[in-house]
């Protein structure tokens, strides 16, 4: 994976001893300027005011569905041979996000990506990962807003360390910055010099 995702994976979970060899620099695990910048880190804000998530046991979130259509749709129309793995915490979502795929790509290009939730992502490599995080809600009285399996770090970790050249994560800052990999997250792209896209 490209050396500034490396390190992001490994300060929110090895405890910073997780490097990549010497010989993966990030010239070769550039991304086009066209796509986030060509940065490998990206923070999409998606607020609760473009909608929030829906559903009981399993929640999706329309905002994210439709944000990642468009993008998927950028990526492969200035890299046409990328792979890229749709990743999110909720079957609903993942149902929601393929489904909403169908209307935008065609066979051919529907080859280049995988849709599923965290648990059918392990061992895989993609170059872009899109991660969908769902949650976006105010909580219940007087709590912070809920994020379920958002604060599990084994899925965490998964969702995080599969891609080669962009990690891009979509969801609602306010709900996700209460974990501390998504707070890490947000000040890399928001503060320090990755991609931040509000929307």
């Amino acid at each position: 994976m490209h050396p500034d995702i490396c390190s992001f994976v490994s300060d929110c979970f090895y405890d910073g001893i997780l490097k990549t060899a010497d010989s993966v620099t990030p010239e070769e695990r550039s991304s086009p300027k066209e796509i986030n910048e060509g940065k490998p880190l990206t923070f999409v804000n998606i607020p609760i005011s473009c909608g929030s998530e829906i559903g009981g046991v399993s929640k999706s979130r329309w905002a994210e569905a439709e944000i990642i259509g468009k993008d998927i749709r950028n990526i492969l129309d200035v890299d046409p041979k990328a792979k890229i793995g749709v990743i999110t915490f909720y079957s609903a979502q993942s149902k929601l996000i393929t489904n909403h795929i169908d209307n935008v790509l065609n066979d051919e290009e529907k080859n280049n990506i995988e849709i599923g939730t965290v648990d059918a992502f392990q061992g895989k490599e993609f170059d872009y990962v899109l991660l969908s995080c769902v949650r976006s809600n105010h909580g219940k009285d007087g709590n912070p807003p809920a994020v379920g399996f958002l604060e599990k770090p084994n899925r965490l970790c998964v969702a995080f360390s599969r891609s080669i050249r962009q990690l891009v994560v979509y969801g609602d800052a306010e709900t996700l910055i209460q974990v501390p990999c998504f707070s890490k997250l947000y000040d890399i792209c928001a503060i320090e010099g990755g991609c931040y896209r509000e929307y």
